[in-house]
C-alpha cells in the first residue's frame, strides 16, 4: 500500500467511524445486515460501557474477528479471562452449541494451573499455538456461519444500538 493509498483508507475509516457514531433507531433499521454489523462494531469497539445487547454483539464478533485473522490463538492473546467467559455465554445465549464446545475445547487447552493464561510476558510467552491451530478452521466457519444468528439478535435488539438522538 503506498502512503497516499494508506492516507485515503485512514481518511475513510474515520468517516466511516463518524457516520456509525450516533445512528438513531430509523437509520439502523435502514441498514442492510453488512452494514449493519460494521456500522455496529465500529461504534461498539472500544466504547467504555456497553449495554448487556452490546456487549453480547461486542464478544460473539470480537471472536469472529480474532479467529478469522489470526486463529484461536490471537483470541486467546487478545482476551481475559473474563472476555473469554462472557464470549462463551454470549454463544450460549444465540444458541450457537457448536461454538461452545469449540471454545470449551479450546480453553481446556490453554489451562494453566486451572486458570486460563491471563498475561504473557514481553519477551514472547504467549500461549502454545499449536495446542489451538487445528481448532482455527472450524472456529473461522463457526464464527462467520454463526453472524446470521447475531444479526437476527441485533435487529431483535435494535433499540439497544441506537443513539437517542
Amino acid at each position: 500500500m503506498t502512503p497516499d493509498e494508506e492516507r485515503r483508507a485512514r481518511e475513510e475509516l474515520r468517516r466511516l467511524l463518524a457516520a456509525a457514531d450516533g445512528l438513531t433507531l430509523a437509520e439502523l433499521r435502514e441498514l442492510d445486515d453488512e452494514d449493519l454489523y460494521s456500522n455496529l462494531l465500529m461504534c461498539v469497539d472500544g466504547a467504555d460501557s456497553l449495554n448487556e445487547s452490546q456487549r453480547l454483539f461486542y464478544a460473539v464478533a470480537a471472536f469472529e474477528v480474532d479467529v478469522c485473522n489470526g486463529g484461536m490463538p490471537l483470541f486467546f492473546i487478545n482476551h481475559k479471562d473474563e472476555q473469554i467467559r462472557e464470549t462463551r455465554a454470549a454463544f450460549e445465549a444465540l444458541g450457537q452449541t457448536e461454538l461452545v464446545a469449540l471454545l470449551d475445547m479450546a480453553i481446556s487447552r490453554v489451562r494453566f494451573h486451572g486458570h486460563l493464561r491471563e498475561k504473557r510476558d514481553r519477551y514472547g510467552d504467549f500461549l502454545d499455538a499449536s495446542k489451538l491451530g487445528e481448532l482455527s478452521e472450524e472456529g473461522r466457519h463457526l464464527a462467520l456461519s454463526s453472524r446470521p444468528h447475531l444479526i437476527a439478535f441485533v435487529r431483535a435488539h435494535l433499540a439497544d444500538f441506537a443513539s437517542s438522538g
